[in-house]
């Protein structure tokens, strides 16, 4: 199909995309027949997969009794179990949890929270928010101007709020950030537990989130995680941030919440800040038309208790290291391959062009998009990005398989990623 038989604005507009016609498990099926492994779940979104029975079973039932109500009128039967699900416990000190239609609006919210909490306190001051620069927080302008990704950033720059400072990957930059600002001027730091998109499944360091939350706490400035790719066990436990031994103000959720069987996401906030905002103006103000959507929250809840059901969390940590073992056998000593790192299934090789130095390839030979093609065509579906480094320069390759596969189908992922990066780095080498 030639780009101008399509009306459809895809990614590339130089390009049609295939069509996939299917989805079987693991799979994905386009309309040629093909069978592509996705062992990226699109961006770390399908986590069981395609077409699973029960969920699709969840939604026809839903949508035989309540496809949608607005939010301003009706709470919804799945919403509610589905936050009771997800915070009925206080995981965290989180309490409740507020549903929209994906990662991006779900930092909107956060950050919305966030200012408005402490506007409610009287603390007009704390309007400046601190991330940092390896990061990506999504596309929508304020997400954006949280994020540290500059190809992604550049275009709409005069348009990202100057509300948003961005600060290194150490603690101690983080206080002299603090500092620079003034800390009553904070209002929170907004950080992924596991770096996903922009750097490729990159873990804190030992102890710096708990160095980071005695910061937040000492300046009163909030801690608002963006688990949007890494979390909904993702990393081996429901919040990547049980790993930390702390918890956030505030969390933005998606990907792995509904699987992407259904568009959502969610903000998931502390008792303290709700409260707070109860007892002062009695509404959050913001909103959108698909809050809660009863539909999707159907999906998700379904996923949810599949996840728990089958006890995935223990076959994550098992596959996980299964898939670590592997890629470390495979791309251990490879000359272009500087780093193999993540958590569970979600993990990432970093490619360089020199191994000594980990020095990057110029971005301009589009190394990253040259795995991706030649994965795709090999029967793979993978994540690689660019700007690594510094947002510009740097190349790595994620994958986030499904939660049900197998070691099997790992093997499978492995070879086929090894294959793609070697054809690749022979057609920019040559």
């Amino acid at each position: 199909m030639s780009a101008r038989s399509s009306r459809v604005l895809h990614r590339s507009l130089r390009e049609t995309p295939p069509k996939a016609i299917g989805g079987e498990g693991i799979w994905l099926i386009a309309e040629d027949g093909r069978r592509v492994l996705d062992a990226s779940g699109g961006a770390a979104v399908s986590c069981l997969g395609h077409q699973h029975p029960r969920i699709i079973d969840a939604m026809a039932k839903q949508a035989s009794k309540l496809a949608y109500c607005h939010t301003s009128f009706f709470s919804s039967e799945p919403a509610e179990a589905l936050a009771d699900h997800l915070v009925g416990d206080e995981p965290g000190g989180l309490a409740y949890a507020y549903f929209v239609s994906g990662g991006s609006e779900a930092i909107e919210a956060s950050i919305k929270l966030a200012r408005q909490y402490f506007v409610e306190r009287g603390e007009l001051q704390r309007q400046r928010f601190i991330a940092r620069r390896q990061s990506y927080h999504g596309n929508t302008l304020g997400a954006l101007a949280a994020g540290g990704n500059a190809w992604r950033r550049e275009p709409y720059s005069p348009l990202l709020s100057s509300a948003f400072s961005l600060a290194a990957r150490l603690a101690a930059e983080l206080e002299a950030e603090f500092q620079r600002l003034g800390p009553d001027s904070v209002a929170a730091f907004i950080a992924e537990p596991v770096v996903g998109a922009t750097a490729g499944c990159v873990a804190a360091p030992e102890a710096y989130f708990r160095a980071v939350r005695e910061i937040c706490d000492r300046h009163g400035a909030l801690l608002i995680l963006d688990e949007v790719m890494c979390g909904m066990g993702r990393t081996g436990t429901t919040h990547a941030w049980e790993q930390e031994g702390i918890a956030p103000d505030i969390q933005a959720i998606a990907k792995g919440l509904g699987g992407g069987y259904q568009p959502i996401g969610a903000m998931l906030a502390s008792r303290t800040i709700i409260d707070t905002i109860r007892q002062g103006s009695g509404a959050f103000q913001h909103g959108h038309t698909y809050l809660a959507h009863p539909l999707a929250c159907a999906a998700a809840l379904e996923v949810q208790r599949i996840i728990g059901e089958e006890k995935l969390l223990d076959r994550i940590k098992e596959v996980g290291r299964y898939l670590e073992r592997r890629l470390t056998e495979r791309f251990g000593n490879h000359r272009h391959v500087g780093d193999i790192r993540g958590r569970g299934l979600f993990q990432a090789i970093e490619l360089v062009a020199d191994r000594a130095t980990r020095a990057p390839f110029d971005p301009a030979r589009k190394l990253n998009q040259k795995v991706k093609a030649a994965a795709f065509e090999g029967g793979l579906a993978c994540y690689p990005a660019g700007g690594t480094v510094d947002g510009r320069s740097g190349d790595h390759v994620l994958l986030a398989p499904p939660y049900i596969a197998t070691k099997n189908d790992i093997d499978m992922i492995v070879d086929r990623l090894g294959a793609a990066v070697d054809q690749a780095l022979r057609s920019i080498n040559h």
